[in-house]
């Protein structure tokens, strides 16, 4: 199944229209997105070429504390292309986020690590797979709700017998309950 970036754009549409709704904040929650710049760093079913376009990245979270993070989330991986063929994928990721705050300013350090899952295809076919996944970044706090992000983050997938590897260099904003 492919998902196109209208569909993409659709569902982080219907996210924002669904923050404009909610009336009460429940502690702990947030939603987020952001808009990357993605990285293959492997030949994918023997196919490798020049990165294209943008990936995005749509996430809920709960604060387990001050600190600590769940994040679950549906990310874009973009697509390259070469003479020999095109590869492209989406897929989700489980995270478990921290932060750390940088002394009395509005910045955090942010570090991310989880499993995520892909589907990737090529024009010489499709796989599914996981892998784990970290990165890191700085997180700068606009209010006590809305904070920037500007992450780097590697998905590792086990695919095509042999592990494929996606950085993506994102920024985005979070919005919390």
């Amino acid at each position: 199944m492919t998902v196109s970036i209208r569909h993409t754009v659709s569902a982080a549409l219907l996210a924002a229209a669904a923050l404009g709704s909610v009336g009460a904040h429940a502690e702990g929650l947030y939603v987020g997105g952001s808009v990357a710049s993605p990285d293959w760093r492997s030949p994918v079913n023997g196919l490798a070429g020049n990165d294209h376009n943008a990936a995005v990245n749509v996430y809920g979270g709960y604060s387990l504390s001050p600190n600590v993070a769940l994040e679950l989330g549906y990310m874009t991986l973009g697509h390259q292309s070469s003479d020999l063929g095109e590869v492209k994928g989406h897929g989700g990721y489980l995270d478990v986020v921290g932060t750390l705050p940088i002394g009395a300013s509005n910045f955090s350090l942010l570090g991310r690590a989880g499993y995520d899952r892909a589907s990737i295809m090529t024009d010489a076919g499709s796989d599914n797979g996981g892998g784990l996944n970290f990165g890191g970044g700085l997180q700068y706090d606009l209010s006590r709700n809305v904070a920037l992000r500007a992450e780097v983050t590697r998905y590792r997938f086990n695919t095509f017998g042999t592990t494929t590897v996606n950085d993506q260099y994102s920024v985005g904003v979070k919005y919390g309950f």
